[in-house]
């Protein structure tokens, strides 16, 4: 009754603002607060027996009805929504009415004291039996939730307890591998660095320890591969150097006594003096020898010793000494015949 009492006012509302509009208004409103009225009074006399709330009600319930007999009247100036929540009210405020007749014998019946007779003596016990019923299965549910509230805490320190086991023992694996990739990734090419460092320097005989099969110990192969071919490739190129040093020396040694002999040649042209000569050829013998001191022993008319004829160096003091056959080292070279290197 009372939502279609609102929809109605609304849709009255939204009306030109006649005469006769702005009345069916009014008698709206006044229908909504008497009904108001008598659901308040009703439900005060139910509640508490007094007569000041029936008669509330049945005041309220002549305003309603002159209230509702107005926009009855009104009926063929409605809207056609509004027709409908007319019919709508009617037919609820009709079943409405049929409850106070029905809810006053209930209160003023005979049976109205032996039914609160019967609530006090018997539906108040069976009553606050259930309230400790249900006290004491609140209690029980309270005891069983603690203990689930406990068993729950004590799963939740071994769960606690197990993922800081678990996180430790993670640690402590990292740190592990971290030490194994040290030592077989990390350790193996610092040694190899190492190596590599070495054979920069110049020393060509260090390798690298293969120490395993992985791509490490493969490249660890080819530098010691390497390394080798390096020091076979600077050995030959150092051959090479001495041998070229060595012919150098040679042609050297050729030009010096190519020269000597030429100058020897120019001597023997230039002079006639036979000491002269042989001390030039002395000094230049030594000098192709690389030496500063010589001489020349010649034997006498005799034939029974020799003679110091040409001395340089420290030899030059010495000049005109005598050795007889195999006496000192010409005397030896004279016995024999043949050269002497010592």
């Amino acid at each position: 009754v009372v939502a279609s009492a609102k929809a109605m006012m609304l849709a009255q509302q939204n009306r030109d603002p006649t005469a006769a509009n702005t009345a069916l208004l009014a008698d709206l409103a006044s229908f909504q607060s008497s009904f108001y009225a008598m659901v308040a009074g009703l439900r005060g006399y139910v509640t508490t027996g007094r007569e000041s709330f029936k008669y509330e009600y049945q005041a309220n319930l002549n305003i309603n009805e002159g209230a509702w007999s107005n926009i009855a009247k009104e009926g063929t100036t409605l809207a056609a929504n509004q027709t409908v929540l007319i019919d709508r009210m009617a037919k609820s405020r009709t079943a409405f009415l049929e409850l106070p007749a029905r809810m006053f014998e209930a209160v003023e019946g005979e049976h109205a004291r032996e039914d609160l007779y019967l609530f006090r003596t018997k539906a108040v016990p069976i009553a606050e039996r259930m309230l400790a019923l249900l006290d004491a299965v609140a209690t029980q549910e309270q005891q069983r939730l603690q203990v689930d509230l406990a068993g729950g805490r004590d799963q939740l320190e071994r769960a606690q307890q197990i993922i800081l086991t678990v996180g430790a023992a993670a640690v402590l694996s990292g740190l592990l591998l971290g030490l194994i990739f040290r030592d077989s990734i990390a350790g193996p090419i610092q040694r190899l660095t190492g190596v590599a460092d070495r054979v920069r320097r110049g020393d060509l005989a260090a390798r690298a320890k293969v120490e395993s099969g992985d791509e490490i110990g493969k490249l660890a192969a080819s530098f010691n591969s390497m390394t080798v071919q390096l020091a076979s490739n600077i050995g030959d190129l150092e051959n090479r150097r001495r041998e070229q040093e060595n012919l150098a020396r040679r042609f050297r040694r050729q030009s010096e006594y190519l020269g000597a002999l030429h100058d020897t040649s120019l001597g023997l042209i230039a002079r006639l003096d036979l000491a002269e000569l042989l001390s030039d050829l002395t000094s230049r013998a030594a000098q192709l020898l690389g030496t500063e001191h010589g001489y020349v022993y010649l034997v006498d008319e005799a034939g029974e010793s020799l003679e110091r004829k040409v001395g340089v160096g420290v030899y030059a003091t010495h000049i005109g000494q005598r050795l007889v056959i195999n006496e000192g080292v010409a005397g030896t070279v004279w016995n024999t015949g043949e050269p002497l290197v010592i």
